[in-house]
């Protein structure tokens, strides 16, 4: 059974038509019976994807837990949507574990974060595919991302 590891901007997009695609995108993870590996913070993109994937009856969350970390300003992650906690004790170890872990990576969003993991699976995981969807990224990677790293530009409907 794949692992995807879920990527998503911390901030939850409030446009309409994105939180459709995010929830279509859940449900056909869902339905492929594909774990998750995912950090939900609350609030967050990834939380809003946890929990349209449980609600599709998504087959397992694998959480990654930073929760030993005191100096972390990310507090908030939603360890109760998980079916799993894989305690990385701080929040730098987590991006690295998740990356690890995963049998592909599927981006809902970009910000400095979701670029920062993506350049990380250089070091950690070098051929991972990373799913780029096209309707949640409107902008292009920079092409010495996608020259040095496994990137496919999909469509939701395509996955």
């Amino acid at each position: 059974m794949a692992k995807i590891g879920i990527l998503g901007p911390s901030k939850l997009s409030k446009g309409k038509r994105d939180l459709e695609n995010i929830k279509k995108i859940a449900k056909i993870i869902a339905n492929k019976k594909e774990e998750i590996i995912i950090s939900p913070d609350k609030k967050s993109t990834a939380e809003f994807f946890a929990i349209e994937y449980k609600k599709n009856k998504g087959q397992k969350i694998i959480g990654i837990d930073y929760k030993d970390d005191r100096d972390n300003k990310y507090k908030g992650l939603n360890r109760k949507i998980c079916d799993k906690l894989i305690n990385v004790k701080t929040w730098e170890n987590q991006p690295k574990e998740l990356i690890k872990k995963a049998d592909k990576i599927i981006s809902l969003g970009l910000s400095i974060g979701v670029l920062w993991e993506i350049c990380l699976t250089k070091f950690y995981n070098h051929n991972i595919k990373i799913l780029i969807i096209k309707e949640l990224n409107k902008d292009k990677l920079p092409r010495i991302m996608e020259k040095e790293l496994n990137i496919k530009y999909t469509s939701i409907n395509k996955l």
